[in-house]
């Protein structure tokens, strides 16, 4: 197409720009621009604002904050002239991203809930969504961010375009991350990152990098977040983004300070506030702005921070940096600045968390008053606000802030969420501290402990039942419903062997002779697994384990002997804390069939009894391959070193009686199969275990004749005629006989 005829017809000059987007940006962002200009020209403003829209939204992608700008304020002024719902709607957008641009977040979110109510085409749907949600992540407001973007997701438009879906994903992330949901965040934000890795708008990758780098500092994954910022960096050399490369100034110094390079963070810290807070004047309205407009956004010179602006939240990290890099003086300085700046805009989290902060600064200088106003008003603004969680936080600042609150009585709610998601593996040590502290008032103790049994702190018994002597009441009830909610359970599973030899492995351990102590200690555990789901009386117990002996005697033998083995089995458990394995109530005594551990005699018989009734249900397949299963499962004789013990030969038996049913059945259906080798093999098992069984014997004659040695069959018939006779002193049964004609007549 001649050069001429394309750039003298604005839709042609408009499609073309369009098309070349991926390949020649320059060429289409000026085609794009003149078409708007040409469209403008023949008052065609429908089709002018569908060019800007077009023209705004590279600019976005190609993070050019300036051009930008002045994209939305054409089209503002489109809007002006064109003066229906669907222009209102991307004049109020417009307005809503200048404003964001120019940190004033109180007044987009104005202008913001003007535009919702206006028809939007999927972009400014999109960049509409983007900024409230980036406004609400940035003033600290999670909840309301994350709320955000699933609304927008839900739009049809939205949700089909990738780069638009993934980029309001990564504004989820961090708002995940800033309300404690570390991992989910850090899974979301890597696949945000990887997705967006496929598309060439790298400012949306820089943004998604830095994020993830924050988030891994956030875990303590240093060197993976170092990745990250390098890859930040080269990103924002190669575009020239200002902001992106001080937020990569900024989380390089808080690497610093999360390796131990704590003075060296501070130092770097001191050299970037000088450029990031030094201040310049900020442009006044555009003059093409609607006399409506002018009134939502009045002109204005206030001075703003240049690079790093408006982003308090990574000002936070710094804050951070130099109190933590002993530069208290300064970061007392700074965090009055962000305090000052943050109460003007109605920021929340990082409000709260400077605040909190800033009393930990005043901890340090011994200035009693000052640190309690500002924890007393840290702690109210995130209990007002259900925060859970405080960014960029040193763990020993957020024990001593927790420890105060806990004194004070303040914010429950909130005090438990962050002792939950932030110290999860320091919180019970730290409400054990506090309750050795000599002058704890009633009202900690009794926070204390409700704590600890919302934590299920196994640690805590023995401070617990020590508060059940308490002279409150309050303290000895919350105590006591505290223990109620500790259940302690072992990091390991006990498995237990009973077929074939005793033995107990707790994990990979095995218990040893010299861990029982006693053979009485493993005879207790094997009694209480042969009545495996039934409470002993205490009495019965003696009679089986001492029969004779005296009441007294026998009593104490228990004592002891419940000791050894529950040491045995359980020797990390916490003073105090009730047996895992072994339930006592009163004076009975049973094994906890709901803990975790693996039993072979229960095993084995679940197995049975599976295939059992896969077998009767008509499924073959399966009741073959169940019943193979539990064949596996018997090791042998139950408990062989207890043969003579009373308390186990029922329990014998049974196992016994299910293996020649598991056994013989298989075989049979093995047999059916035309497999007789493995039935026969299955067969003589059965006899070594009991020769008189008779049923065996007819399985090992139709298994020999279906492989034609009918003289062993016949063989095997005589010999079963005196085991019976010699054993049981009976006959064989008329099917065994039956068995025997049909093979003598041949």
């Amino acid at each position: 197409m001649p050069t001429e005829l394309r750039d003298s017809d604005p839709e042609l000059l408009h499609m073309w720009g369009w098309s070349v987007a991926s390949v020649a940006r320059e060429q289409a962002l000026h085609a794009i621009s003149m078409a708007a200009e040409l469209y403008r020209d023949r008052s065609n403003y429908q089709r002018e604002l569908r060019a800007l829209s077009d023209l705004a939204a590279l600019l976005f992608w190609e993070d050019r904050p300036a051009d930008f700008a002045a994209v939305c304020v054409r089209a503002v002024g489109a809007a002006n002239r064109v003066r229906d719902a669907w222009a209102r709607g991307t004049a109020l957008v417009s307005v809503v991203a200048l404003l964001y641009s120019r940190g004033r977040y109180a007044a987009a979110l104005r202008v913001a809930a003007q535009a919702e109510r206006h028809p939007r085409n999927p972009f400014w749907n999109w960049l509409l969504a983007m900024t409230v949600a980036s406004i609400h992540n940035q003033q600290g407001y999670p909840g309301m961010a994350q709320a955000t973007v699933e609304s927008a997701l839900a739009m049809p438009q939205v949700d089909r375009d990738d780069r638009l879906r993934q980029d309001l994903l990564r504004q989820k992330a961090a708002a995940l991350g800033l309300q404690g949901a570390m991992s989910e965040a850090l899974n979301l934000a890597q696949d945000v990152y990887q997705r967006l890795s496929d598309y060439a708008h790298e400012s949306a990758i820089g943004s998604s990098a830095a994020l993830l780098a924050y988030l891994l500092l956030e875990q303590g994954r240093t060197e993976e977040a170092t990745t990250y910022i390098g890859r930040t960096r080269a990103i924002g050399n190669r575009i020239g983004a200002p902001a992106l490369l001080t937020r990569v100034q900024v989380l390089d110094v808080y690497a610093s300070l999360r390796v131990d390079q704590a003075v060296q963070a501070a130092a770097a810290t001191n050299d970037l506030l000088r450029q990031v807070r030094s201040p310049k004047p900020e442009p006044t309205m555009h003059s093409g702005w609607g006399p409506h407009l002018r009134e939502i956004l009045p002109d204005t010179t206030e001075p703003y921070a240049t690079l790093a602006t408006h982003d308090l939240w990574m000002q936070h990290l710094l804050l951070v940096t130099l109190g933590e890099g002993g530069e208290t003086e300064r970061a007392l300085s700074l965090a009055n600045e962000l305090i000052r700046e943050m109460q003007q805009r109605g920021d929340g989290l990082f409000l709260a968390a400077a605040l909190l902060y800033r009393a930990v600064l005043q901890g340090r200088r011994a200035d009693a008053t000052r640190q309690s106003a500002d924890l007393r008003a840290g702690w109210e603004l995130a209990e007002s606000h259900g925060f859970s969680y405080l960014p960029a936080f040193p763990v020993a600042g957020i024990e001593d802030v927790l420890a105060a609150a806990l004194r004070a009585g303040l914010a429950p709610r909130a005090v438990a969420e962050v002792l939950r998601r932030q110290i999860p593996d320091r919180a019970a040590q730290l409400l054990l501290r506090l309750l050795d502290e000599p002058n704890g008032s009633a009202l900690m103790r009794t926070r204390v402990a409700e704590l600890l049994g919302n934590l299920g702190a196994a640690i805590a018994f023995p401070a617990l039942r020590g508060l059940l002597k308490d002279r409150h009441q309050a303290v000895r009830s919350a105590a006591e419903n505290a223990l109620e909610q500790l259940v302690y359970r072992p990091a390991y599973r006990l498995h237990i062997r009973t077929l074939g030899g005793f033995s107990v492995l707790r994990g990979d351990i095995e218990i040893r002779d010299r861990d029982w102590r006693s053979v009485k200690a493993r005879q207790l555990l094997q009694l209480l697994l042969v009545e495996r789901g039934r409470m002993l009386p205490r009495d019965r117990i003696m009679d089986m384990l001492w029969p004779g002996l005296e009441a007294e005697a026998a009593a104490n033998n228990l004592r002891v002997t419940l000791s050894r083995l529950t040491k045995a089995i359980e020797p990390n458990r916490p003073e105090g804390a009730p047996t895992y394995y072994i339930f006592q109530q009163g004076d009975t005594y049973g094994f906890n069939i709901e803990s975790d551990h693996a039993y072979d005699s229960a095993e084995f018989s679940a197995a049975v009894e599976r295939a059992r009734n896969a077998r009767n249900s008509g499924r073959h397949d399966a009741a073959r391959e169940l019943y193979r299963r539990a064949v596996e499962l018997y090791g042998g004789t139950f408990l062989p070193d207890c043969l003579y013990d009373d308390w186990s030969v029922v329990e014998r038996e049974r196992l016994a009686l299910l293996f020649t049913e598991a056994s013989l059945n298989l075989g049979d259906m093995l047999l059916a199969d035309g497999q007789p080798h493995e039935a026969i093999g299955l067969a003589w098992r059965v006899l070594e275990y009991d020769q008189a069984q008779e049923e065996a014997y007819q399985l090992l004659m139709r298994a020999y004749g279906e492989l034609g040695e009918r003289s062993t069959a016949l063989r095997l018939y005589l010999r079963c005629t005196q085991v019976l006779e010699t054993e049981l002193g009976v006959e064989p049964l008329p099917e065994t006989v039956a068995i025997y004609e049909r093979l003598r007549a041949g």
